[in-house]
């Protein structure tokens, strides 16, 4: 992907529209806004509770769990620190969880939104808004989709990587609306905020390795 460079700026426009539609969810919670989305995936998830697709969403969910991001985000870590790619995607991987957590904490406490439902089984508490599974799943998923572009050869494997993450980092977010531990727009605005944040992650450290190639 030598030419993404040259498309920053179109990943800014991206960026730039997930940052505006999550300040347009931001002001309708500060305004106590209520959204039919909310009510409407709410109800639908009420129907379902119980059968084989929640016991599906209860386990994949785990994909997106701090815990879980964590040891992904080591071992990938470790792993790029032998692998033929710069230090510098080792660097940017760790700058990029650690900010989407830092992004998310913050936003929870200016938010406070409440849950729908606490359950703590499905890591269910403290404030809903945004949702941090939604995030951090996109924040790591995202990037290393970013970074099998870059690393893998075959056209095929690569876009079965870059499709596979990202459709985990969907199905992850998807379920904990089926598990009701969020709101359909806590979802929402946690796909945009990570959306941007990764966004921004990866245009630096394309500049920074086009900075380096030009030095040396």
């Amino acid at each position: 992907m030598k030419e993404l460079p040259n498309k920053i700026k179109y990943l800014g426009m991206i960026a730039l529209v997930a940052l505006i539609f999550f300040f347009g969810l931001a002001t309708g919670i500060m305004q106590g806004a209520e959204f039919r989305l909310d009510h409407y995936f709410f109800e639908k998830a009420d129907n379902i509770s119980g059968d084989l697709l929640y016991s599906l969403m209860s386990w994949i969910t785990h994909a997106g769990s701090v815990w879980f991001l964590t040891v992904v985000t080591v071992v990938v870590t470790v792993l790029l620190l032998f692998s033929k790619l710069s230090n510098w995607y080792s660097v940017f991987l760790c700058i990029n969880m650690l900010g989407i957590s830092l992004w998310v904490k913050g936003f929870k406490r200016i938010f406070e939104r409440e849950r729908p439902e606490i359950l703590a089984q499905f890591d269910g508490t403290g404030y809903s808004f945004p949702s941090g599974h939604s995030a951090g799943s996109l924040a790591l998923y995202g990037m290393l989709s970013f970074i099998a572009w870059k690393y893998i050869s075959n056209q095929r494997v690569k876009w079965l990587a870059v499709v596979s993450f990202l459709l985990l980092a969907l199905v992850i977010a998807c379920s904990r609306v089926v598990l009701q531990v969020h709101y359909v727009t806590d979802i929402m605005a946690g796909i945009a905020l990570s959306t941007v944040w990764v966004f921004i992650c990866i245009a630096v450290l394309e500049h920074f390795l086009a900075r380096k190639k030009s030095i040396g």
